[in-house]
């Protein structure tokens, strides 16, 4: 009899997630609140779950993959939560990136349900979930990680046991701290290479040659200079895994100032309309917030100045224009000099 799998949570990763566990030949079960989402998935095998709780009811491993702290609370211990089902050697395993307090919290209230508990966030984005070649961190108690550490197989080119409760979710912080702050210095950087008129693909080229590579580069640097924002990792995503960082390092006396920088110019970009786009649109944030290179206007054309007073479209400053000088005047003679040493004459008053 195959193992039944539950999955809670069928969006840009938890699609590709379910596709993967349904071909290596697991029974999976899937809910969402989203129903086409349900839907989209039964084309490929899933078996649809109208709640948490009916998911879990044909699960042994029950997978959570969602986006906000409520929804996955909601999920657990809901009125439609998984705690509703007593069904023995039930393991939840949170592939969300959420916070290792939270994390602890629900290990220890699923506990009293009789529901070992691990949170294995993952490393990587849709095109990952859909090779197989996530990277998976995972906190909680060893023998609930040995009992279904076959799950991540199919899922995953390299799984990590971090240790106890909340240290998954630890490890994801930190490895989302270096990933998005870099795709922020990434925008930042190849914007300033453009506008110094470097050619975009030589520019990938050497940066990819030196030891400027990353990852990060390899994966995005493509869609920067192309503004290829079709959404893998959304802005309102990085948003809120930056202010779950930011919290994090604060109760650890940490000041993250490059965390507040980056979470700083995505929430911009979200608040320009682009949260549901790739964090790449970062770079268009950082063009808006520039504009047009000096002396050139939002067009392209080189900025008209007007004569007199006025600021510019950037406001700063405008330059006064010099109006023609009328032409000039005959010259006077010029006055004969006086010789060195000789006083001038004191002219005498006239009597009246």
């Amino acid at each position: 009899m195959a193992i039944g799998i539950g999955v809670i949570g069928l969006g840009m990763m938890g699609n590709p997630m379910v596709r993967r566990l349904v071909g290596a030949g697991y029974a999976v079960t899937g809910f969402d609140v989203v129903p086409e989402k349900v839907r989209a998935l039964e084309r490929h095998g899933m078996r649809p779950a109208a709640s948490a709780r009916e998911a879990a009811e044909h699960a042994d491993v029950i997978i959570t993959m969602l986006l906000k702290p409520e929804q996955v609370a909601a999920s657990l211990f809901g009125p439609e939560g998984i705690v509703g089902v007593r069904r023995k050697g039930l393991v939840h395993v949170d592939m969300s990136t959420m916070s290792p307090l939270a994390q602890q919290e629900w290990a220890q209230r699923l506990k009293r349900h009789g529901i070992e508990k691990l949170d294995a966030p993952v490393s990587g984005t849709t095109p990952q979930a859909e090779q197989g070649i996530l990277t998976v961190m995972v906190g909680g108690e060893r023998p609930a990680f040995e009992q279904v550490r076959h799950v991540f197989n199919p899922l995953s080119r390299h799984v990590f046991y971090m240790g106890g409760h909340g240290m998954g979710a630890w490890m994801k912080l930190v490895t989302n701290h270096l990933l998005n702050v870099n795709m922020a210095t990434l925008a930042e950087g190849l914007l300033l290479g453009q506008r110094a008129g470097i050619d975009r693909e030589f520019m990938l080229q050497v940066l990819g040659a030196g030891v400027a590579s990353s990852r990060a580069l390899d994966i995005k640097g493509r869609k920067f200079i192309e503004r290829d924002f079709a959404p893998e990792g959304k802005v309102e995503i990085y948003c809120k895994d930056l202010g779950l960082i930011h919290e994090a390092g604060r109760r650890l006396g940490l000041t993250m100032p490059m965390t507040a920088a980056a979470l700083d110019l995505y929430r911009k970009t979200a608040a320009a309309g682009m949260g549901e786009l790739d964090c790449v649109a970062a770079i268009q944030t950082l063009e808006n917030i520039a504009g047009p290179p000096p002396g050139q206007s939002s067009r392209g054309a080189p900025r008209a100045r007007a004569a007199g007073k006025g600021a510019s479209a950037g406001g700063g400053k405008m330059a006064r224009v010099r109006r023609p000088r009328p032409a000039a005047r005959r010259a006077k003679p010029a006055a004969r000099r006086r010789p060195a040493g000789r006083a001038r004459p004191v002219r005498r008053a006239r009597r009246r």
